[in-house]
């Protein structure tokens, strides 16, 4: 019986000795395992933080690109066709003018399709226009039609120069 008291404290005291042997090593691989995952956790956080800053980086781009695109492309409402001989080519968008001077839309004309005029007499640029051409219509269809509603005739020279004659003045 002695032996078996001794016996069970000497287990007793050894498994106490294991167990705070082993304490420390558990300890140890928990608390590794701890700052392991705590670094994972934040190269993760890190590398989400920079995805996110790139995405946003790229999108503000993006709406840079695309606004200065599109103030580009509507800023360019009379663009005209270089396959077509200048008199020839298409209105790209409506022009619609309200006793608009023949002034103002000969310059127009000159502005956005390259076209000289000359004018046998001035007092025809005071005529005034009201009306519509639809996109599509080709500048020398729309002069014609200002010819006609005008009262003045047109002669086209060398494609992009005209001449223009006559008294005007019923528009």
């Amino acid at each position: 019986p002695s032996n078996r008291e001794e016996f069970d404290d000497m287990r007793i005291l050894y498994s106490e000795a294991w167990d705070d042997a082993s304490r420390p090593d558990e300890q140890d691989e928990t608390g590794l395992k701890i700052l392991r995952d705590a670094i994972r956790s934040l190269s993760r956080k890190e590398r989400r933080k920079r995805l996110v800053k790139i995405t946003a980086i790229s999108l503000a781009i993006s709406a840079f690109i695309f606004t200065a695109i599109i103030t580009l492309v509507s800023s360019k409402k009379y663009a005209y066709s270089k396959t077509y001989e200048k008199s020839t080519a298409l209105l790209s968008d409506d022009l619609k003018f309200e006793e608009e001077s023949l002034r103002s839309i000969f310059t127009l004309l000159r502005d956005k399709y390259h076209l000289a005029f000359s004018v046998s007499t001035q007092d025809l640029l005071y005529c005034k226009f009201t009306g519509t051409f639809h996109r599509g219509v080709s500048v020398r269809e729309m002069i014609y039609t200002l010819s006609q509603a005008g009262n003045f005739n047109v002669r086209f020279i060398e494609g992009n120069k005209l001449q223009i004659t006559g008294t005007g003045c019923l528009l």
